[in-house]
């Protein structure tokens, strides 16, 4: 007697319902799936929905240090990660990770976290600033890792594979802002050090990678370490990611100045796979 256990989450909304979302309502799946060809299985199955919105806004500011006689020394930092798709990750063992996503009649997810730092505005001391906001966001599906071993049999897969479904969208959307600002040392009497940062990434396609994985086939079988994704297309799409990373400062200053942004960012609305 096969035994077999499967763990699997259905978003499925009826035409009557119209859900806002306001945090992570996604699948994401970490640790192990069991089935009988072995443990590390991970199966995904998520519907769609009529109207299916994912909102977040984490800002971190600091307003301080403005007309002040002493030091200024400022630090924000904005990290969050938004899902509302399917992330899949570990799957150690036979390793195969399955995901299915249905489509939305409208989706869309939202995420505005801005790091910025305002200070050492007419101060006569040194101004330090660093604004730092590292975000992900996922409305797609994700799989990674996967690694397994095994052996197929009889024309099947072995483990480590890894399968991704995504239906299309009637109309979806996909918006990132996520910017890092520092305003200070302005009328300063002292010296200013400026930095800002943002990494972020967005993706609201499939994306595979790190699908290792050991196996013989027998039988007409084929090894681990498959790699295989479907994405239906929508009637319109969007994926939209804005991350400036902004110094203003040593304007009328009497000191030494050193400003730094950097801006590094990924936007995914296709198929990757690695």
């Amino acid at each position: 007697m096969s035994r077999f256990t499967r763990t699997a989450r259905i978003v499925a909304v009826s035409a009557l319902g119209v859900p806002l979302t306001l945090a992570g309502t996604g699948v994401a799946q970490a640790g192990e799936y069991h089935h009988d060809s072995g443990p590390g299985r991970q199966t995904a199955v998520q519907g769609g929905s009529l109207v299916g919105l994912l909102g977040q806004v984490n800002p971190a500011l600091n307003v301080g240090g403005i007309l002040s006689k002493g030091s200024v020394n400022q630090k924000a930092y904005s990290a969050s990660s938004a899902n509302s798709g399917v992330q899949q990750s570990g799957g150690h063992g036979s390793g195969r990770q399955t995901a299915v996503q249905g489509g939305d009649l409208v989706g869309g997810l939202l995420q505005v976290n801005p790091a910025a730092n305002v200070g050492g505005i007419g101060n006569s001391g040194w101004v330090h600033q660093n604004a730092y906001s590292a975000s992900s966001a996922n409305s797609g599906v994700q799989q990674s890792g996967g690694s397994g071993h095994g052996h197929g049999h009889g024309g099947h897969d072995s483990s480590g594979g890894q399968e991704s479904f995504q239906a299309g969208d009637l109309v979806s959307g996909l918006v990132q802002v996520d910017p890092a600002v520092n305003a200070g040392g302005i009328l300063n009497s002292g010296d200013v050090t400026q930095t800002a940062y943002s990494n972020s990434s967005a993706n609201s396609g499939v994306q595979q990678s790190g699908s290792g994985g050991h196996g013989g086939g027998h039988g007409g079988g084929h090894g681990g370490g498959s790699q295989k994704a479907a994405q239906g297309g929508s009637l319109l799409g969007l994926n939209l990611q804005i991350n400036p990373t902004v110094n203003i400062g040593g304007i009328l200053s009497s000191g030494d100045v050193h400003q730094s942004a950097a801006s590094t960012g990924s936007s995914n609305s296709g198929v990757q796979q690695s």
